[in-house]
């Protein structure tokens, strides 16, 4: 595992939005993977922001996407309106066709969350408080078979 961490590289986002928008993080989501599924696209929460789903973590409040349609269609066909902005952000979407996100995504009612292994990987190259949460999921049984 460690070996794969190591080597780990991060998908190629080829586009990025970032900003602020009045939903809620349910409500943002839902309408997301609704247009998204209608488009023909895919879309994954990143494996950081799925972290609280396999661990204890409290990361930002910020719910940050991968998507393979572009942000800005993605976002008028849910019918959001996100201001872009670098304050107070609690969206991000990142565009990328790395299929390695999208693998094994677990959908929990209709929120596709970052597989287990993507959300490892994503925490255990982050900063003190991701490698944390990262052997948290490490432990998990997923794991040790």
């Amino acid at each position: 595992m460690e070996k794969l961490a190591a080597n780990y590289e991060p998908p190629v986002v080829t586009e990025r939005f970032r900003g602020k928008c009045e939903l809620s993080r349910e409500e943002l989501t839902r309408r997301l993977a609704v247009a998204a599924t209608n488009a023909g696209g895919r879309l994954a929460f990143t494996g950081a922001a799925s972290a609280e789903k396999f661990a204890v973590f409290a990361g930002e409040p910020v719910t940050c996407i991968y998507c393979t349609t572009p942000p800005a269609s993605l976002l008028a066909a849910a019918s959001i309106d996100a201001k872009e902005t670098d304050r107070f952000v609690n969206i991000e979407l990142l565009r990328t066709n790395d299929a390695r996100v999208y693998f094994d995504a677990r959908n929990d009612n209709g929120v596709p969350f970052a597989s287990p292994i993507q959300t490892w990987l994503e925490l255990a190259t982050g900063d003190k408080r991701q490698k944390d949460a990262a052997e948290q999921v490490r432990q998990r049984p997923w794991f040790s078979s």
